[in-house]
């Protein structure tokens, strides 16, 4: 009856806790938190502390809740307890639950959230599970904890070559490095202990890692190359696309610069830089032993020569190419308005507007002629070579014109509309009716 007595007052005042009020550890002194101070046995809070949690009956003298069995759905995949993949947590209760209990979880010290379905976990971590049916009933404090890697281990391997070594480094984020393993020219694996040195001779380093949890790195390797391999001769070659291009359009250079070694297997890094006589036209970094360049648009029209030259690296050589592409006008187009009849008195009027397919402000003078046309007694119509009238004018900055000719007698002329060209575009023409009545 004391002990009851005793037991009923401590759990009437003190906390749901891990570790109940006042007790010292390892079973030494429990009691509640009332003026009292009311002892119980040394025994009652020994098994307060083994269980690392407090549990609270209910007042009525049911029978307290029962703990839940966390699981895995199957066994690790990888080695020393280790899962390679997602992983499906399960969580069932000792025995049946009394009504209005349930399940929940907490992962790695995160909220408590009711369990209604198995848990999908992909990242190592531990998972707490109790039962509960309000605030202060739960049972026993159940965890498991779960470890999850789903990265391969990788190896770094850094090459000297003055002094001919090679520096392995392993490196795992999740399970850590087991072990590094190395296989010199094709000879058998061995457990990496240290940089590897090579004679003079051409070698091959092979490197793998495994790390805790059984994944393994793929198989990569390195080359050595003999003494004297170094630098390698290098073959550039060029095209230019097209290599006739009208002005304002720009032309592509494409370069390849190749290893021209019979051993060596490297391509060629560095830069390219394309040169007409001493002006530098492009320049740019290979990727993948190539490089392409867009040329000026306004490459003067003519023939341009170019040098294109591969700067070599600290292992390959430089070499050079050389290429050409002719820049041509571009061709122009004129658009002239005005009236198809018009009376004797009226001068007759035009605006032309003179473009370009590339895009190339047109400048320079339009010219517009009339001529008179007169049928002949087969009806055969035949234009002067005597002009009727001529007029030169200068195009405003937007490449347009308007030109007044004189005016003419009756009859029916042709209207000559002719762009006379520049340094970038070429002439051209078009032709228009006139009736004056």
């Amino acid at each position: 009856t004391y002990l009851g007595n005793q037991v009923t007052a401590a759990l009437a005042n003190s906390r749901d806790l891990a570790v109940a009020p006042g007790t010292d550890q390892y079973g030494l002194r429990w009691y509640d938190s009332g003026a009292a101070k009311r002892h119980i046995g040394n025994q009652i809070a020994a098994v307060m502390l083994l269980n690392a949690t407090y549990v609270r009956p209910a007042d009525n003298g049911e029978t307290p809740l029962p703990a839940v069995t966390i699981a895995t759905a199957s066994s690790p995949t990888g080695t020393a307890g280790w899962f390679t993949s997602p992983v499906t947590v399960t969580m069932t209760a000792a025995a049946s639950l009394p009504s209005g209990a349930k399940i929940e979880y907490s992962i790695d010290g995160g909220p408590w959230t009711d369990y209604t379905v198995p848990l999908a976990i992909s990242a190592s971590g531990t998972v707490n599970a109790r039962t509960t049916y309000d605030a202060e009933h739960h049972s026993v404090l159940s965890y498991l904890d779960v470890k999850i890697d789903l990265d391969d281990p990788v190896v770094h391997a850094a090459v000297n070559t003055a002094s001919r070594t090679v520096t392995l480094t392993g490196t795992d984020a999740t399970s850590g490095v087991a072990t590094v393993e190395v296989q010199i020219d094709g000879g058998a694996w061995i457990a990496y202990a240290g940089p590897i040195t090579v004679g003079s001779a051409r070698s091959t380093i092979g490197y793998r890692a495994t790390d805790r949890a059984g994944r393994t790195s793929g198989v990569a390797s390195v080359t050595l190359p003999g003494e004297g391999e170094y630098p390698y001769p290098t073959v550039t070659t060029t095209t230019v696309s097209p290599a006739r291009t009208s002005y304002g359009r720009a032309a592509q250079v494409s370069v390849s610069v190749r290893n021209a070694s019979t051993t060596l297997t490297d391509i060629p890094t560095g830069t390219v830089t394309v040169r007409e006589g001493s002006r530098v036209v492009a320049t740019g970094r290979l990727a993948g032993g190539k490089a392409t360049f867009a040329l000026s648009k306004t490459l003067a029209v003519g023939t341009h020569r170019l040098t294109v030259t591969y700067s070599g690296d600290g292992s390959a050589k430089a070499s050079s190419a050389t290429a050409s592409v002719a820049v041509i006008k571009a061709q122009a187009t004129v658009k002239a308005t005005g009236k198809k009849r018009i009376k004797k008195k009226t001068k007759p009027t035009y605006r032309v507007t003179v473009t370009s397919q590339t895009g190339t402000k047109a400048t320079g003078k339009v010219v517009v002629t009339l001529r008179k046309v007169t049928t002949t007694a087969k009806k055969k119509t035949r234009v002067s070579a005597k002009k009727t009238s001529s007029r030169t004018v200068k195009l405003s900055a937007s490449g347009r014109a308007t030109v007044k000719l004189p005016r003419a007698k009756r009859g029916t002329y042709r209207v000559t509309v002719a762009y006379r060209g520049s340094s970038t575009l070429a002439t051209t023409s078009v032709t228009k009716k006139l009736t004056i009545r």
